[in-house]
């Protein structure tokens, strides 16, 4: 079948929710032969990956600024979307045309066709992203994890360029995640295995804190501290400041 149409696309897309889908390692697993049958077009560019429970959109948004005042391209996936399913895969901070949307769809549907199961709406919505970044030529991708870290569908980045920034950790998606904010926090960090450079944002919580270090220093990950201030939004900016300074880059302005 051949996505032709934007009402073909949203339609197939949509028609990934649904109950049963998979969920935690079963979904991971899902992703990784969805982006397996697209040939990983993921690895062909450097990336960032956000992980984290709170502010990895408010990150995402303040490090493609920073990234587009520096001159890069960005193509983002982010969640959820609000008025436009495109808001989950932008194009320098814009919705793409839906003519690209139509054909980025395609292709993963192409994919999708060639699995076992179906992959995820969320697995496929990523897929769609890097393949909108693929044939726009974008020079870096900029994705943001749903759930969780180890299991999710976005932990299918394998170049060892790959910059991780990990906002603040609390309890979320606690039947697939675990109990404890420790428990999460294990989980959202086993994205730091095989990395060099890492970002972590203002963490509410110390044990938290001192748990990512030690994982960082047992994976020989630098590990770029941000000082909490009063805001959010300005620890959204701090953040993406420090990763853009990683990146050779100047701060958010």
């Amino acid at each position: 079948m051949r996505i032709r149409t934007q009402d073909e696309a949203t339609l197939w897309l949509h028609s990934l929710v649904r109950a049963g889908a998979p969920r935690g390692k079963a979904a991971h697993e899902s992703s990784t032969q969805l982006f397996q049958q697209l040939g990983n077009p993921q690895d062909a560019l450097p990336a960032v990956h956000i992980v984290g429970t709170a502010g990895k959109g408010s990150a995402s948004a303040a490090l493609t600024v920073g990234l587009l005042a520096a001159g890069e391209s960005v193509a983002a996936h982010l969640s959820p979307h609000v008025y436009d399913l495109r808001e989950r895969f932008t194009i320098d901070a814009s919705l793409p045309d839906w003519t690209q949307v139509v054909e980025a769809v395609d292709a993963v549907a192409a994919a999708a066709a060639r699995m076992a199961t179906a992959p995820t709406f969320f697995a496929a919505t990523t897929a769609t992203a890097v393949e909108l970044g693929r044939q726009c030529g974008v020079d870096r991708l900029v994705i943001e994890a749903g759930i969780g870290g180890r299991v999710d569908a976005t932990n299918v980045l394998g170049r060892e360029d790959v910059l991780t920034i990990i906002t603040a950790i609390g309890l979320d998606h606690t039947d697939v995640l675990g109990t404890t904010e420790q428990q999460i926090a294990n989980e959202k960090a086993a994205v730091l295995a095989c990395r060099r450079e890492a970002v972590l944002g203002p963490q509410p919580s110390d044990a938290v804190t001192k748990m990512i270090r030690n994982i960082a220093r047992v994976e020989g990950v630098e590990l770029v501290e941000v000082e909490a201030s009063c805001d959010f939004q300005s620890d959204a900016v701090a953040t993406a400041s420090a990763a853009l300074a990683l990146l050779g880059h100047p701060p958010v302005a």
